[in-house]
């Protein structure tokens, strides 16, 4: 989600283009409509699709008159206030392809410009959705059944981990059960996997199997 101050900035550049525009200054609108689309965009974008944004064919055919731009306008706040109402809503990212529907684009170039726009807004919506599941992974908190499952232990085991301390971030809920925050077996995890890890690296495969069963007694007493 952009940050406050990127979404607050936004919203005045599109203001300003729209000034812009009505004083038949269409070059001056059309950069300030991609800055603030920019300002919004930003944290999602990554070195290679940075570099897309900045490249797209769109910023050379923005024809933003002022009646067309008034109506993307509109759309533009109506998105940037239904994320402020909601931190979760997409709806920011595809007033970028609305660019078209509201005839702000140069017919003779407009598929074009649709295809690459298109091709950017994909991979952000399936960039958010792959975030978005490896944060409720994160979050996700797992029963003592359940890490004994992943580490080939008993739930008796798991419970002795977590009295002795050796579970880090597992607590016990009023009634007693233990639970354990799946982001907190991460450590754990790359500990009982190290051999496999450094197999490839490591060719006194014999020497790797003795170190590795020494770090896991250590932590498992």
């Amino acid at each position: 989600m952009p940050t406050k101050t990127h979404i607050e900035d936004a919203q005045r550049l599109v203001t300003f283009a729209l000034s812009s525009s009505r004083a038949r200054k269409y070059k001056e609108s059309g950069d300030l409509i991609r800055m603030a689309l920019h300002f919004m965009l930003e944290d999602r974008l990554d070195q290679e699709h940075e570099e897309k944004f900045a490249d797209l064919f769109i910023w050379k055919s923005l024809s933003p008159t002022p009646k067309h731009l008034q109506d993307w306008s509109n759309d533009f706040h109506t998105a940037v206030n239904e994320l402020n109402e909601n931190e979760n809503s997409l709806t920011y990212i595809y007033t970028m392809q609305r660019l078209f529907e509201y005839e702000l684009i140069s017919a003779k170039e407009k598929q074009t410009c649709f295809n690459e726009v298109a091709d950017l807004i994909d991979w952000l919506v399936d960039h958010d959705e792959d975030e978005r599941s490896e944060n409720d992974s994160i979050k996700e908190i797992l029963s003592t059944s359940d890490v004994a499952k992943m580490f080939g232990v008993t739930s008796q085991t798991v419970l002795m981990w977590c009295k002795a301390g050796r579970m880090p971030g597992a607590y016990q809920t009023p009634g007693g059960t233990w639970k354990v925050p799946r982001q907190s077996l991460k450590k754990i995890e790359r500990l009982l996997n190290a051999g496999d890890e450094l197999d490839s690296y490591i060719y006194d495969q014999e020497a790797l199997n003795a170190a590795v069963s020494r770090r896991r007694k250590a932590w498992r007493k």
